[in-house]
């Protein structure tokens, strides 16, 4: 009888003993996951902040390519979006991001690439307001089609130059059978003129292996219109064109920054950050203007009858026009409407004539 209860008793402590390294084990094991965790989050944190670095610096270099070796992040996916608070981007699904209120970022929603590519144009409209950042990536395929006067600068813009490190991925064609997928993450077909994107017709069958959200398309057929592969076909993104807010001439800055809009809803959205900024700038120039009118009414100063008249006193003059421009950009940001920024460009348009002629009459020019 005694021999069994030691039998029993001798089973429970090695049950109690298995039990028991069970336990510390476990407790080991979280400890390790947990620093594991905290290691993963703290370097998702270091690389975030790092790229708010990279891009807040390219956004502030004028006309400058840049390429960038993100090939430590080739397991995450970089995502970028942009709403009333600001421009956000970060990791996917890590819950680690960061905010840039005033500083937009043009580029697709998502990245996944072992190079990243800037590229920063200045936004002039009339004077210049800053410098637009997009956003690219070496797997992110651009495919061009029609023939204009946009294609021959667009191709130009796009080529490596000598020194510099970035090589966007374009394609210029004629016929849509060329497009191929290959192993690019994603595909954009750009439509010069209209004829090679129309809502509800096929997407070109090479593309039927993407994920409908990795195949999109713009069209400047009257603006800008945006596609996304759905069921084989061009589903069509916004309802009516998105007019381009920008003064027109080469290299126009907000219509490169549509291309590397995620979507029309990324790109409008940005471009009211970029008129959020103009309602700063305009003060800046409101100022200066004053200074000029103070200095042309001195009628001992040369040139003060004719400065004058167009800076103050005629009656398409500078500084009414200003205070125009200045408030239709105030209502544009107040509304938060893209649509409602129409008017900017009427009297940007007028600024930019008026300033032309002072510099033709010999008086100091606005900017």
């Amino acid at each position: 009888m005694k021999q069994k209860k030691a039998q029993v008793q001798l089973t429970f402590n090695w049950v109690y003993i298995i039990l028991a390294g069970a336990i510390i084990l476990l407790f080991f094991a979280g400890l390790v996951v947990q620093q594991k965790s905290s290691s993963e989050k703290n370097l998702q944190t270091e690389v975030v902040n790092i790229m708010e670095s990279i891009l807040v610096g390219a956004g502030v270099s004028e006309k400058t390519k840049n390429y960038i070796d993100i090939s430590g992040l080739s397991d995450y996916v970089l995502d970028f979006k942009c709403d009333s608070s600001g421009t956000s981007f970060g990791i996917k699904n890590s819950g680690t991001s960061i905010q840039l209120v005033l500083d937009p970022v043009f580029s697709p929603q998502e990245i996944n690439s072992p190079t990243l590519l800037l590229w920063s144009l200045p936004y002039y409209h009339p004077y210049k307001i800053m410098d637009l950042l997009m956003v690219s990536s070496s797997n992110t395929k651009y495919y061009v089609l029609g023939d204009n006067s946009f294609k021959t600068e667009l191709e130009k813009a796009v080529r490596w130059e000598k020194g510099e490190k970035a090589s966007f991925n374009f394609e210029f064609i004629s016929d849509v059978n060329k497009i191929v997928a290959g192993s690019n993450y994603q595909v954009r077909l750009l439509d010069l003129t209209g004829n090679n994107i129309i809502a509800g017709n096929s997407v070109p069958s090479s593309l039927s292996n993407l994920d409908d959200s990795k195949v999109t398309g713009l069209s400047f057929s009257g603006g800008l219109t945006y596609f996304q592969k759905k069921n084989g076909k061009w589903n069509q993104l916004n309802t009516q064109p998105l007019p381009l807010i920008s003064s027109s001439g080469d290299m126009d800055s907000a219509k490169y920054a549509a291309i590397f809009s995620a979507d029309g809803d990324s790109y409008t959205c940005n471009m009211m950050k970029v008129f959020k900024r103009m309602s700063y700038v305009n003060k800046v120039y409101a100022g200066k203007l004053k200074e000029l009118i103070t200095y042309y009414s001195n009628p001992t100063n040369t040139g003060s009858s004719t400065c004058i008249l167009m800076l103050k006193s005629g009656q398409n003059n500078l500084d009414n026009n200003l205070k125009l421009l200045d408030g239709a950009v105030n209502s544009c940001v107040l509304n938060q409407n893209y649509d409602s920024c129409r008017s900017i460009t009427t009297y940007a348009a007028k600024i930019n004539q008026l300033n032309l002629e002072l510099q033709e009459k010999g008086c100091i020019t606005l900017y």
